[in-house]
């Protein structure tokens, strides 16, 4: 089976209800296993992109990092990937700050 080779979506989910959602991952897991397609999600849903990404980028103003869930949770020592973002964007912010950066303020 052949299929795009990249799809986009932007918060797909937003509106969408809980039972909806997981049949939407499961399906998109199943055609991605099949076709090989990369598949950009963006989400502010923290759970969902640590739930449902191989990788992730972090973006604030800037792109911050790209890596995978686990390893910046692992790397942050948090739990949870909201936890982990919240952590590397105060580190973010703090550098900017002693670097004396108008964006630290």
């Amino acid at each position: 089976m052949s299929g795009a080779e990249l799809l986009v979506f932007d918060e797909p989910t937003r509106w969408v209800d809980v039972f909806t959602r997981k049949k939407l991952y499961a399906q998109l897991r199943k055609y991605q296993r099949k076709t090989g397609t990369t598949i950009i999600w963006t989400t502010h849903n923290l759970y969902e992109a640590q739930e449902t990404c191989e990788r992730i980028a972090v973006l604030n103003n800037r792109l911050v990092t790209v890596t995978t869930p686990r390893k910046l949770m692992a790397d942050m020592e948090k739990a949870n990937l909201e936890e982990a973002i919240l952590a590397l964007l105060k580190e973010e912010i703090e550098a900017k700050r002693e670097a004396g950066s108008p964006e630290g303020r």
